[in-house]
């Protein structure tokens, strides 16, 4: 289930380019592809948003089937991309759906903790993470913590 992303265009040119391709932690280079290797991917995508004029934090969570998308002051959203590959369809709260929506939750809660971004101490108040090691009472949500 590997698919290639636009995200991927960063660490490529990087590795181009003689650098070092690891920084771009958003990205995998396509390189080795070129030359024939079949490198191991992640089976998933994370994205972040942060707002264009105003902070309107976002996170997403893309495998090669759904998207789950967070959304703090809004409306999370799911989408089933084999049968809905418009996104025209969210499925969020659908119930055949909850163990897929909390897994990618989780899933995304520690993929974000991996990654050392904040937003994952928002979702510790607010859906089922599993165990914390720390006190998610200090949790927020604030221009600090993202």
């Amino acid at each position: 289930s590997e698919f290639v992303s636009l995200t991927d265009c960063t660490a490529t040119i990087l590795e181009l380019a003689g650098l070092d391709p690891s920084p771009a932690v958003d990205s995998r280079s396509l390189v080795p592809l070129v030359r024939g290797e079949q490198p191991e991917w992640a089976d998933d995508i994370v994205c972040e948003f942060h707002g264009h004029h105003f902070p309107y934090p976002q996170r997403m969570l893309r495998t090669d089937r759904y998207k789950l998308v967070v959304n703090p002051d809004s409306v999370n959203e799911l989408y089933d991309l084999h049968v809905d590959p418009d996104e025209l369809l969210n499925r969020y709260e659908h119930a055949e759906l909850r163990a897929i929506r909390n897994d990618m939750i989780a899933r995304l809660y520690h993929l974000l903790r991996e990654r050392g971004d904040n937003f994952y101490h928002w979702m510790t108040s607010m859906y089922d993470v599993g165990d914390v090691t720390y006190d998610p009472t200090l949790s927020g949500l604030d221009k600090s913590s993202y």
